[in-house]
Order: structure tokens, then C-alpha cells, then sequence
């Protein structure tokens, strides 16, 4: 058991695992109990939702500090474990509104219905997490063998910011989306709603091909 207590990202793996076991109990709990049946979420109900998923994160967060007083938690720089993790807590937080316009677009351009954005939504989250952990995981790998890696992500950001500086904003066209050119480009791409799966049978077409519905992938 002794591989539980290695650093991967300069964290033990045991507390790697631990998060990975609340995210994936939470996501089964809310798709597989709160929201088993399909259904339009209200304000009241999407309040109670966030405040939920808020005190989760401050119990975790509880718990990170009593780790880190009973000396179990230890960092590798003598930093506080708790600040760090309610600044970057409160700093994706904050940063997350801006999403809330971009996800709007989308459901609006793929016209998915009220009662299936909340399960689309769930499962891009997910789907974020496990691209984002991946991103991380190669990024750290990549910086810690070569330093230069550094240099060009910091010329990425830069031309980035000047980008944003100079060029003039405009109106998010998702049907431009290189994702979605390259779906429709080489999927069976239908414009009819299925529901809320992301692909079915077509009893139409040569060998009852498959069609895959224009919406993010979820599943029954």
C-alpha cells in the first residue's frame, strides 16, 4: 500500500483517489437519484442544487484542514493546503459564470430541450473533468522533464491575451466549430431530436446504419 502515499502532481495518490471516488459517487447520485426521470429544473430547485454541491466543496475543504493538522496532509513547499484550496475553489468558481453564456449558446444552437439540459450539462462536466485531468497530468509531466515546455505555453497565453486585445469580438458561431464540421462531415448526422440518447437506429437507411443525433453525448 505503500504506492497510495506517492506523489503524482505533487499530491499522494491516495488523495488523487479520494477525489475521484467523490466526484464519481456524486455524479451517480445526482444523474442516478436526484435526476432519474428527466425534467425541467426550476430556480428554486437549481438553488438548492448549488448550495448543495457548495457545502460539499467546504466539507471537503473541512477535511483538508484537519488532515493537515493531524500532520497526514503535508506539502511538498510548507504552503497551506487549505488556502490554496479555497482560493482556487473560490477562483474557478467566479471564472465558471462566464461558461454559463457559452453553454446557453450551444443549447440554443442544438435546440436541446429544457428537460435534457440539465443531463447534457452534467455530463460535459464530467467530460471536462476527465480532459482537463488529462491536460494536467501531461503538462506536469511535460514541464518537469523539460523546462523550455514552459516558454511555449507562456508564448501560447501571450498571443492568446493579444489576441483577445486586438481582435474585435464577435458573435460565437458554433455551426463553425471544427468539432462539429468534422462530425457532420463524417458521421451519419441527423436534425431530429432522439430523446435524450445521443445516437440511434435507422431502419431507413442500407443495413440499419446509425445516426448520430446533433446534441453532447449522453446516455440513458
Amino acid at each position: 500500500m505503500d504506492f497510495l502515499f506517492e506523489l503524482f502532481v505533487g499530491k499522494p495518490i491516495w488523495m488523487w483517489l479520494m477525489f475521484l471516488g467523490i466526484v464519481i459517487s456524486l455524479m451517480a447520485f445526482d444523474l442516478g437519484v436526484l435526476h432519474k426521470e428527466d425534467h425541467e429544473l426550476g430556480v428554486v430547485e437549481s438553488l438548492k442544487l448549488s448550495a448543495f454541491y457548495i457545502c460539499i466543496a467546504i466539507l471537503f475543504g473541512g477535511y483538508i484542514w484537519w488532515a493537515w493538522a493531524n500532520g497526514t496532509l503535508v506539502t511538498t513547499d510548507g504552503t497551506n493546503p487549505v488556502a490554496s484550496y479555497f482560493q482556487g475553489y473560490i477562483i474557478e468558481k467566479v471564472l465558471s459564470i462566464d461558461n454559463v453564456f457559452v453553454i446557453s449558446l450551444i443549447f440554443g444552437y442544438f435546440a436541446i430541450p429544457r428537460k435534457y439540459q440539465y443531463r447534457a450539462l452534467v455530463w460535459g462536466i464530467i467530460g471536462v473533468i476527465i480532459l482537463r485531468g488529462i491536460m494536467i497530468a501531461v503538462g506536469a509531466e511535460l514541464i518537469s522533464n523539460y523546462a523550455w515546455v514552459t516558454l511555449v505555453f507562456a508564448t501560447f497565453l501571450a498571443l492568446t491575451g493579444v489576441k483577445m486585445l486586438v481582435v474585435p469580438e464577435g458573435e460565437m458561431d458554433v455551426s463553425k466549430n471544427p468539432v462539429v464540421k468534422l462530425t457532420a462531415k463524417y458521421m451519419n448526422v441527423t436534425k431530429n431530436c432522439t430523446g435524450r440518447s445521443s445516437s440511434s437506429a435507422s431502419r431507413t437507411r442500407p443495413r440499419a446504419s446509425w445516426l448520430c443525433s446533433r446534441r453532447p453525448f449522453w446516455w440513458r
